[in-house]
């Protein structure tokens, strides 16, 4: 089933890990998809002013700075199982 979204949703993946000096090449993205050891603290989070979804790719949150995400309005989801 398509949504449509094709024509409005670009992705980009990347090997390496967030890190500020690379925030720039994020800094238009909406959403991030992050494995468990990706940290996403309050800093690289504040670095990236379009953001508003994280996908992590583990059951916890303990790689993402949930306060920060609370306070921007961040949508945080996680893979269960």
């Amino acid at each position: 089933m398509q949504l449509g979204l094709e024509s409005t949703t670009e992705a980009h993946s990347s090997t390496e890990r967030p890190t500020l000096e690379r925030c720039p090449l994020y800094a238009s993205f909406q959403a991030i998809a992050a494995l468990a050891w990706t940290k996403l603290d309050a800093e690289l989070l504040e670095a990236v002013p379009k953001l508003r979804l994280i996908l992590t790719m583990s059951t916890g949150y303990d790689h993402i700075d949930l306060e920060t995400c609370r306070r921007r309005g961040l949508t945080v989801c996680n893979v269960p199982h």
